[in-house]
Order: C-alpha cells, then sequence, then structure tokens
C-alpha cells in the first residue's frame, strides 16, 4: 500500500475549497465535481489512507451532499 506525499494532500483540500466556491457562484455543475472526485476516489482506493478518506468524504458530504464512497 501506499501512503500520499503532502503536497498532494493539500492540493486536494485546496480544490476542495475552489470547488465549494465555484459551485455556490454557480460557475461549475455537480457533474463536474463528481467525475473529478470519482478520479480521486480511484486513487485514494489504493493508499492507506484512512483518515484522509474520512475527513474528505466528510467535507464532500457537508458541501455537496455527494457520497463519494459508496459501493
Amino acid at each position: 500500500r501506499k501512503i500520499f506525499r503532502k503536497q498532494y494532500v493539500k492540493r486536494m483540500k485546496r480544490i476542495i475549497k475552489h470547488f465549494e466556491r465555484e459551485y455556490q457562484q454557480g460557475r461549475i455543475s455537480l457533474e463536474y465535481i463528481q467525475m473529478v472526485l470519482a478520479s480521486w476516489r480511484g486513487r485514494v482506493s489504493r493508499a492507506d489512507v484512512p483518515k484522509l478518506r474520512n475527513a474528505i468524504a466528510t467535507r464532500v458530504w457537508y458541501s455537496f451532499g455527494i457520497n463519494i464512497f459508496e459501493d
């Protein structure tokens, strides 16, 4: 199993903040956000980062109402 560099984690958190602002202003669609998060989910599924997964999933749920780790 692999872990992520701190730079990658910071970038993902920054992207979610950006998505929150853009979505609230109507500049970005929920479908696009889901597509990007699906890609991220695929990458994170191969890593040993349960706390990061939970933190990002919780933030996405509260911001967009999307469950990114539903099976």
